[in-house]
């Protein structure tokens, strides 16, 4: 790392999904930015899944009011995004 920072890498499922949840490139590359932003950094804010073996975070886009979760895995060098998915509009979520 020599920035301090991980690469992040984008899963193919990630992109498709990211594109169906947002089909505006513009707006998706704002989104995708600040996503970018804080994996690269502190991945390790998340939470773990054990029985999926991969790390979960719930991010928002205050502007459109939207949240998201996203699962990824990561190393010391790079974080690989593998799914992005909308809340389950059925589940008890604290605003």
């Amino acid at each position: 790392m020599a920035n301090g920072f991980r690469g992040v890498i984008h899963h193919e499922d990630f992109e498709r999904e990211f594109k169906e949840l947002e089909p505006n490139p513009q707006i998706r590359d704002q989104i995708l930015e600040g996503i970018d932003w804080i994996l690269s950094r502190v991945p390790e804010e998340g939470a773990f899944s054990e029985g999926h073996g991969v790390w979960i975070r719930e991010v928002s886009d205050p502007v459109r009011r939207r949240r998201f979760y996203l699962f990824y895995t990561f190393s010391d060098q790079h974080v690989i995004l593998l799914s992005i998915r909308p809340p389950d509009p059925f589940s008890i979520w604290p605003e």
